[in-house]
């Protein structure tokens, strides 16, 4: 027999070294990492599923709300230079785009759009632009 063993290995009275706790636990280890993973990427699918669902939802009221504004705003002249389309951004919305030529008339503008109580929000990309240049010097 070799030399006294030291009082800092750790051996078990027959001699034989114990399995570390890593050593022991590995496997219920790696399980729980495994499920915490397959959890995180569910969770992440299901959420992305969710907002294309919600966002195709969204676009498909747009459209139909669409079809409903526009006769109102082609009708009247003043808002020739105005467009309308789906927009993704904010879960899918209506986005009002062109320019007109007051404030008051983008004003009318929004007042058209708003009583055909939109299903879904309204963006607006509207700018004013004078048509008669200024004679002011």
């Amino acid at each position: 027999m070799a030399g006294p063993r030291h009082q800092l290995d750790y051996y078990a009275p027959d001699g034989t070294r114990p399995r570390s706790w890593l050593a022991r636990h590995w496997g219920k280890l790696l399980g729980a990492v495994a499920a915490m993973i397959a959890l995180v990427v569910i969770v992440f699918y299901a959420v992305l599923f969710r907002y294309e669902r919600v966002l195709d939802q969204r676009l498909a009221l747009a459209r139909q709300h669409i079809a409903v504004i526009t006769p109102v705003i082609a009708a009247d002249p003043r808002f020739a230079n105005v467009e309308l389309s789906e927009f993704t951004p904010y879960q899918g919305c209506i986005k009002v785009s062109g320019a007109v030529e007051s404030s008051e008339t983008l004003a009318a503008l929004q007042a058209k759009i708003i009583a055909t109580s939109p299903p879904v929000d309204v963006y607006w990309s509207v700018s004013i632009h004078n048509a008669k240049p200024s004679t002011a010097q």
